[in-house]
């Protein structure tokens, strides 16, 4: 399940989440090392935790499609790091295209209008992160969340479904633990996928 579940077009979209107000305990087990060097990354950490942002595995499986849709503000980036991408996986901002790769960020402002179409035969999954846009700056970080908090995500939160509601917990989670041992053999990201 997702919480922007309603901007799914077609097919299938799931998500777990590493970093934000929505983490499973499981996860924490589950991910110890990627969850640590998420922890580490102050700006997408924050952005997390105060609820601007998240850090999650999203994974989009074939046919799927996700239809135009931005974010309120553009108080953040959004990075993709490819974990596992098939050809046929395209995402458009504003009037661009471009495809993911594997073992790759894909940085972009999600404030422009952005989608996403998945036509390959098996699922795409990467690594999300949300970052405090560099422009805000640290002293002004409190400032942009109350902006926020003011108005749309008090709204959303009511609204948010716990991202794991199935009689196994760990169903949602069996589907990347491969990918994190995947991560281990691709060498320059070998500490993300340790412990995992």
């Amino acid at each position: 399940m997702v919480h922007d579940g309603h901007l799914l077009g077609s097919g299938d979209w799931s998500e777990v989440v590493l970093a934000g107000s929505r983490v499973h305990p499981e996860v924490q087990k589950l991910c110890p090392a990627t969850i640590q060097i998420v922890s580490q990354i102050e700006e997408a950490l924050d952005c997390a935790m105060t609820g601007v942002g998240e850090v999650i595995f999203s994974r989009l499986a074939p046919g799927s499609h996700i239809k135009p849709h931005c974010a309120s503000s553009n108080l953040r980036l959004t990075c993709h790091l490819g974990l596992e991408v098939p050809d046929g996986c395209e995402i458009r901002v504003g009037d661009e295209i471009r495809q993911w790769q594997d073992k790759k960020c894909l940085w972009f402002d999600d404030s422009f209008e952005h989608e996403v179409w998945q036509r390959s035969s098996s699922h795409r999954i990467v690594l999300l992160i949300r970052f405090w846009h560099p422009d805000i700056g640290k002293p002004n970080w409190r400032q942009a969340q109350e902006t926020l908090n003011a108005g749309y995500l008090n709204h959303l939160a009511s609204q948010v479904p716990p991202v794991l509601q199935k009689s196994d917990p760990l169903e949602s989670l069996r589907g990347y633990r491969h990918v994190c041992e995947q991560l281990g053999a691709a060498g320059g990201l070998h500490s993300v996928a340790q412990g995992v």
